[in-house]
């Protein structure tokens, strides 16, 4: 039961992970959008809702292996589920937001600038901040889901 249960709350967490680290790919590559005052709150939201979804990944491993009944297995995967959900029932919850608009109005991120095409002299300290830890978070967690 731990094992199905384990993979199952995987398999709904991973969609979660990829689409936060598109949209904190797309903060720091289209940071020309958004305003000089509201570029960071931008980036530091998209990047605190990452960090809640890959906290609640490495959750889902630990609490998952170390119970020993059945009902606190499912408790478990339940308030899991509920603390993944957090970030996107705060993102609707905004009312007039340019990253809000541009996601759920279109339901994609048009790209108008990738992250090659951007000097790194022309980017700010906290976007080269932000692109650094996406780099270094995209490169571990794609390694720990590729070879485990």
């Amino acid at each position: 039961m731990k094992i199905v249960c384990s993979a199952a709350l995987h398999i709904m967490i991973c969609p979660e992970v990829a689409g936060t680290m598109d949209i904190f790919k797309y903060t720091i590559n289209q940071c020309h959008l958004f305003s000089d005052d509201s570029e960071v709150l931008v980036q530091l939201m998209a990047f605190i809702s990452l960090v809640i979804n890959i906290v609640a990944e490495f959750l889902n491993i630990y609490m998952l292996t170390y119970q020993h009944n059945i009902v606190f297995v499912l408790m478990e995967v339940v308030c899991l589920e509920i603390i993944i959900e957090l970030p996107s029932i705060y993102m609707s919850s905004l009312v007039q937001d340019k990253l809000r608009d541009r996601i759920f109005a279109h339901h994609h991120l048009a790209v108008e600038k990738k992250g090659s095409e951007i000097k790194w002299k022309d980017r700010s300290l906290t976007n080269k901040m932000f692109r650094f830890l996406y780099r270094v978070i995209r490169g571990v967690y794609c390694s720990v889901i590729f070879y485990f």
